[in-house]
């Protein structure tokens, strides 16, 4: 009769039975998407400084070439180690800042440092070797967009699941890693579409999934995005359904776009700085300031803000009252079209219902078109 084997020690057992052996990192639902989508504006971005450096080159001002590619308030970061390094690039870097664009640098060498537009991030560990320390961060928090022109910064980045990445490209700011970015060599994201038609003076509806294209779509009608094949044109039907001449382009001016949660895009302090936030500032624009300042007013008082002060801070109002000052800001404009992306996404009962009363009204006056995931 042979021997009976001996069964594992019990330091063995323990070890394979332990919670330890079996652990996984713990993943915010967020980042089980392409992207990141707990992010949204205002944004704040990681700054690298080779991107000062070929943002000064390219005359870029950070601030403002940010809002151009996100359409939304941003913040540029501004860590320690980066201003470490800036003060080791010498005098050359000096000159370049000096020359610079009068109205985006002062001859003060660190006027990153006190532009109160940019924020400062301390660095508490040792050493300024910047790349470190921004993986570092974004790794523990992944509340920022990294701003960087390194490719070896970018290969460690896009190691890290959910932190976008902003870089230049012809002269301008690009992104990846974001909702409705587009990279090259990626797949429309509207292909499929040939037409579709809007009566005027009636409500229209896009109905889709997530990620089905719907946002996209919203900004190629605006003209915040143009297409990368193709063309975008107006065809416009007589009372007997005949064409009445030829399609002619969508023009961007006649189009009002309010983007899902608008009150994420304020950037004034005061709900009048707000609505004429993107009015002419231009010698001999007197007359057409007239018209806006008429057009504000019947603004203010279609959507139902003419009892609330204007030096009150937008960011100060209820939710259904915020999207009423969204709707008043594309109102003054006085466009064809207007276009609302999820009007109602949160939003109360009583909120929604002040929303749909206001746009059955403004359906009598111009052609709305609403995006929405849920017909309900």
């Amino acid at each position: 009769m042979g021997r009976a084997k001996k069964g594992p020690k019990f330091a063995v057992m323990k070890k394979i039975v332990t919670s330890k052996a079996i652990k996984k990192p713990q993943v915010s639902s967020a980042l089980y998407f392409t992207y990141n989508t707990a992010l949204g504006p205002p944004y704040r971005v990681l700054v690298d400084t080779n991107f000062i450096n070929f943002s000064i080159q390219n005359k870029l001002d950070l601030e403002k070439a940010m809002m151009d590619c996100l359409y939304a308030k941003c913040t540029p970061c501004i860590t320690d180690c980066v201003m470490a390094e800036l003060e080791k690039l010498g005098q050359k870097y000096r000159v370049a800042l000096s020359i610079f664009s009068c109205d985006l640098v002062t001859s003060n060498f660190c006027w990153i440092a006190k532009d109160p537009r940019f924020e400062r991030l301390p660095c508490l560990h040792k050493g300024t070797y910047a790349d470190d320390c921004i993986v570092d961060r974004v790794t523990q928090h992944k509340c920022y967009i990294v701003a960087t022109c390194d490719r070896d910064l970018k290969r460690r980045i896009r190691k890290i699941p959910g932190v976008p990445i902003m870089y230049i490209t012809q002269h301008k700011y690009s992104i990846e890693r974001m909702p409705e970015a587009t990279i090259g060599g990626e797949e429309s994201c509207v292909s499929w579409l040939k037409f579709f038609g809007v009566h005027y003076y009636s409500f229209g509806l896009i109905f889709g999934q997530s990620g089905s294209g719907k946002t996209t779509l919203l900004q190629l009608l605006a003209g915040l995005s143009e297409p990368t094949s193709g063309s975008i044109g107006i065809q416009r039907y007589g009372n007997d359904g005949n064409p009445c001449h030829s399609p002619e382009p969508l023009p961007p001016e006649k189009v009002g776009i309010v983007f899902q949660f608008p009150e994420r895009y304020f950037v004034a302090d005061t709900i009048l700085n707000e609505v004429i936030f993107g009015w002419p500032r231009l010698k001999g624009s007197l007359q057409l300031k007239e018209r806006l300042a008429l057009n504000l007013q019947k603004a203010i008082t279609w959507v139902g803000l003419n009892g609330i002060s204007l030096e009150k801070d937008p960011h100060s109002l209820s939710g259904g009252y915020k999207r009423r000052l969204a709707l008043a800001i594309q109102l003054v404009q006085v466009p064809d079209l207007l276009i609302l992306d999820e009007p109602l996404a949160g939003l109360d009962w009583k909120a929604r219902a002040d929303v749909i009363n206001l746009l059955k009204q403004l359906k009598k006056e111009l052609t709305v078109l609403v995006v929405s995931h849920d017909l309900k």
